[in-house]
């Protein structure tokens, strides 16, 4: 009687709970629940009534067709393709799902299954209008322009005054190079739309290309503000990078800095977002975040060829001209048309001692006759002048001289590439010749180098000296000193400078590797070392400091730990060069042949147009008694590097 009585009372106090949930109420209910939801806006309510509807009745055509447009509407392009999908299989009218099944399948990138779909399945005209719209942007997508032309023309026919067609054909007049059409097409949309995302930014863009940045800046900014519905994410961080492009334009960096922070918290892994943070951060000078960035985006997509360039000139701004080489080699050997890289490679390879390397690079930018940039004959003029071709780089540094005008670059450039011929007087006349807007710091670094070699060791000591007591907390200004100093033979004097402007500025790589070297010089081997290990602390990687250790622990007679830190670059720096050259030529000297062999055909493999890649295979093949592959070998770097002495 107790039990019973217990159970009684249990059940009684279940009751309510039991009336108060929801499995007395129907699917019909639960639909309609989910379109009240809906027309609030309250999404997620929404889609959770329609997965319990479909739980218990799979089969419900209206339940997955409803799921598929509120999934569209939260962002979700893939459910809401998938229960489209599912609801057309178990017989929903194509009619009724096909304008959202459009949108969904181009919103993941299906733009042919978007082309597959037609028009013609629907009698509705306002469907039919908007279906045409989506097709236009697929087929503009593809870059059909002329078809996408008529099919937004067709949408247009449909609905005068469409927006999402009159915004693709916008785009088809920017296209065209038609900017006054253009901006008429998306001024018509925001006349009667003012919320409409995509006419503002494509006016912004129609003004940055106007050189109108205030007011381009203000309509990214609309865009932005009008696409902040969830389903519009890919949208919004279109335009979050438009408008990091026009605040780059006008100087911005820290606001560009901001917006890059957007775009990431929307997408933390996507590529563009931290290409477009990265350039925000090189703009700003933070060079160090922009090579973390790029090299996340290489991780995930080794063939994005403008974060390796981003990269490379990252690297060379702090001059760790070997991580920038190894990038811009990548470069070039994917795309060896491409002249920005091309130029770089060949400056990295000039900082790393390299003249052959960046001739090489320069060569075929040089050839073909015609009007050549004054800067690549400044660079080639230096290249040859270093390799030992005194007329022939003499005659590129007249011609870049004489080309140059009033580029800084040029002038400065033929300068340097005079001072290595020994022709002191002629680039002191170039540098002193410069008007004031174009002095600096590399011209007052010139002007002393050439009085030193000139025999004006005291001309070329009051420069500096002056330079120093007018700029007593500037870095450089110490760094230029103790270069003086250096080229002078006065290694204590330009100790206290560099340590001077290491204090100042305890970041700067190039004074870094310059105490170190001071500290070879004395034979202070460990406290060299030292220098170089503050680099591998702040950077693991480093291909400077780890062949400087290198050298240092050969210069101590240790060379089986030289070798060890060669490898240790090479396999943390995969796509470097010299190591793999060093390597070749010590394992080839000490009678390893197959080591050499191994590391001279990674480095073609690295580089497979690089003359000294193509030697060090020819001289591993020579050694190994392969001689018939060596000729051949010889040959080939013949073609790529003509005037290598070393092939010859």
């Amino acid at each position: 009687m107790t039990q019973l009585r217990s159970t009684a009372m249990a059940l009684l106090i279940a009751s309510p709970l039991i009336g108060g949930c929801d499995l007395a109420v129907d699917d019909a209910t639960r639909i309609e629940r989910a379109e009240q939801a809906a027309a609030r806006e309250e999404y997620r309510a929404a889609a959770i009534e329609l997965k319990n509807v479909l739980r218990s009745d799979p089969a419900n055509i209206e339940a997955r067709v409803l799921l598929g447009q509120i999934s569209l509407q939260i962002g979700d392009a893939v459910t809401a393709v998938k229960q489209l999908q599912r609801a057309h299989e178990l017989g929903a009218e194509m009619s009724d799902i096909i304008v959202p099944m459009a949108r969904g399948l181009l919103a993941i990138g299906q733009v042919d299954e978007v082309l597959a779909l037609d028009p013609n399945e629907t009698s509705s005209l306002v469907a039919r209008a908007d279906l045409n719209a989506i097709l236009g942007n697929a087929r503009f997508q593809k870059g059909e322009i002329a078809a996408a032309e008529n099919t937004f023309q067709a949408a247009l026919s449909e609905q005068a005054d469409h927006p999402e067609a009159l915004v693709g054909m916008a785009r088809i007049h920017v296209e065209k190079g038609d900017t006054k059409a253009a901006e008429i097409a998306v001024q018509r949309v925001i006349a009667q739309h003012n919320d409409a995302h995509a006419a503002y930014a494509v006016l912004g863009r129609l003004q940055m290309n106007n050189a109108e940045y205030q007011v381009a800046e203000a309509n990214f900014r609309k865009a932005i503000d009008h696409s902040q519905d969830q389903a519009l994410v890919r949208e919004r961080l279109t335009y979050l990078a438009g408008l990091i492009d026009v605040l780059l334009v006008q100087k911005k960096s820290g606001e560009a800095q901001d917006v890059s922070t957007q775009m990431l918290d929307l997408a933390p892994q996507h590529p563009y977002a931290l290409f477009q943070a990265g350039r925000a951060d090189f703009e700003a000078g933070q060079m160090d975040l922009v090579i973390e960035k790029t090299q996340r985006v290489i991780s995930a997509y080794p063939g994005y060829q403008p974060a390796r360039l981003l990269l490379a000139a990252a690297a060379m701004s702090k001059e760790n001209f070997a991580l920038a080489e190894m990038h811009l080699q990548s470069l070039v050997n994917a795309n060896p048309d491409n002249v920005d890289a091309r130029r770089l490679l060949a400056q990295a390879q000039m900082n790393l001692g390299s003249p052959d390397e960046a001739f090489d690079a320069l060569e075929p930018l040089l050839e073909g006759g015609g009007a050549v940039d004054p800067r690549l004959l400044a660079m080639a003029g230096s290249a040859s002048l270093r390799r030992g071709n005194i007329e022939e780089g003499l005659e590129y540094v007249r011609r870049s001289a004489a080309a140059g005008g009033d580029d800084r670059t040029v002038q400065i450039q033929a300068a340097a590439s005079f001072i290595d011929a020994g022709e002191t007087a002629r680039a002191i006349e170039l540098l002193e010749e410069m008007p004031e807007s174009m002095h600096g710091d590399e011209r007052d670094f010139l002007l002393i180098l050439a009085r030193l070699q000139s025999g004006d060791t005291e001309g070329a000591r009051s420069y500096a000296t002056n330079i120093v007591e007018s700029r007593p907390d500037d870095s450089i200004a110490h760094r230029i000193m103790g270069g003086f100093h250096m080229a002078a033979g006065e290694h204590e004097a330009a100790r206290r400078q560099f340590e001077q402007a290491h204090k100042l500025d305890p970041e700067d790589v190039g004074v870094i590797v310059n105490l170190a070297r001071l500290d070879a010089l004395a034979g202070d081997l460990a406290g060299a070392e030292k220098r170089y290990d503050t680099l591998l602390a702040r950077e693991p990687d480093s291909l400077i400091a780890l062949l400087g250790v290198s050298r240092l622990a050969e210069k101590g007679g240790d060379q089986q730990r030289a070798v060890a830190l060669l490898e240790t670059a090479r396999e943390r720096n995969p796509q470097a060069l010299q190591p793999l050259l060093l390597l070749a030529r010590y394992y080839l000297q000490t009678g390893r042949g197959p080591l050499a062999m191994e590391r001279a055909e990674q480095a073609v493999s690295i580089a497979p147009e690089n003359a000294s890649s193509l030697n060090a295979l020819g001289m591993a093949q020579l050694g190994t008694q392969r001689y018939s592959e060596a000729l051949g070998t010889f040959e080939r770097a013949l073609e790529y590097g003509p005037n290598n002495v070393d092939v010859h």
